[in-house]
């Protein structure tokens, strides 16, 4: 018993130990029943004490699935605006979101970029007429374009263990938001694998609140991200990220209903003073193209961004 007692232990202080250098891409699945849940983020090591950062998203997110019983096609555009400072041993982090739900300009954009790129053609997307903007699933009123403040988020945590709280600041009628609150636990730690190498890891899970619109959707959502990262020179870093979660909602459609997730690559340049830039695209399950079938899952057909930050 004592053996296992210690075994045990020591896994978890390995888990939660926290040694990352680098924080992982600032995504998030922007599928339009997605966005408005919590979802934890890869955050990079411990601020030193006292200090603070900053930081400025912006992600444009391409949906595109239809099917008799529900429907996800939009373009969904969120800027969030990102406060992290250190007190005492732990760490506060708020996020304040505004989220565009609209018709969107990547339309005929997309559609070359699966003929050109990825090498399939979408028939059902090909006939659908551009710039729409609609979210319909079973149960549920159907939404159209809506632009806003979002459900601003609260983190709380230290060496890596963190506590989150989404709050109902969004107007859930227009899916802004969900009208309830989630809270989450996470963990994450990143391994040095080799001398310009590092691989980071978050696991999380989240109790989502009751949507005051939304029908269907899960109790308890287990998330994870992984982040390769390749410091190609002092300033210049590399990312490959997976983030992988259950689906926000059954709707009874098996092709929405499975796994979600997004496989993305970043580039992150350091300018010295606290000051950074990170610029990302992210794919879905599309990625099959690059012999990778089955590691991502439902997302937006195509998604890009970029995050600004800097220390104060």
């Amino acid at each position: 018993m004592k053996k296992m007692l210690l075994a045990a232990l020591t896994g978890s202080s390995i888990f939660t130990s926290y040694a990352a250098s680098e924080p992982g891409l600032p995504i998030q699945n922007g599928r339009s029943t997605s966005v408005v849940f919590l979802r934890p983020m890869l955050l990079g090591e411990s601020l030193p004490a006292e200090e603070s950062r900053r930081w400025l998203d912006f992600s444009v997110s391409n949906n595109f699935r239809r099917f008799s019983l529900a429907e996800d096609d939009n373009e969904l555009w969120a800027i969030r605006a990102g406060f992290r400072w250190r007190e005492g041993r732990g760490e506060w982090l708020v996020v304040v979101p505004f989220l565009s739900r609209g018709g969107g300009l990547m339309d005929e954009a997309i559609d070359w970029w699966h003929r050109a790129v990825v090498g399939f053609d979408a028939p059902l997307r090909e006939v659908t007429p551009r710039g729409r903007s609609v979210v319909r699933e079973p149960g549920s009123k159907t939404f159209g374009s809506a632009s806003g403040l979002g459900d601003v988020t609260v983190a709380y945590g230290f060496q890596g263990v963190r506590a989150w709280l989404k709050l109902p600041t969004g107007d859930a009628s227009r899916l802004l938001g969900t009208g309830s609150v989630d809270f989450a636990l996470s963990a994450e730690r990143s391994w040095k694998i080799a001398p310009r190498f590092s691989l980071s890891a978050l696991a999380a899970l989240i109790l989502q609140g009751k949507p005051r619109e939304l029908q269907g959707a899960r109790t308890w959502i287990p998330s994870a991200i992984v982040c390769l990262s390749f410091q190609s020179s002092r300033r210049d870093l590399w990312q490959f990220q997976l983030n992988t979660e259950a689906s926000a909602t059954e709707t009874g459609v098996s092709a929405l209903d499975q796994r979600q997730g997004l496989l993305s690559l970043g580039y992150t340049r350091d300018f010295g003073s606290g000051e950074r830039l990170t610029v990302f695209f992210s794919e879905d399950e599309d990625f099959y193209w690059v012999g990778l079938k089955g590691v991502a899952g439902v997302g937006p057909d195509f998604a890009l961004g970029f995050r600004y930050e800097w220390r104060r």
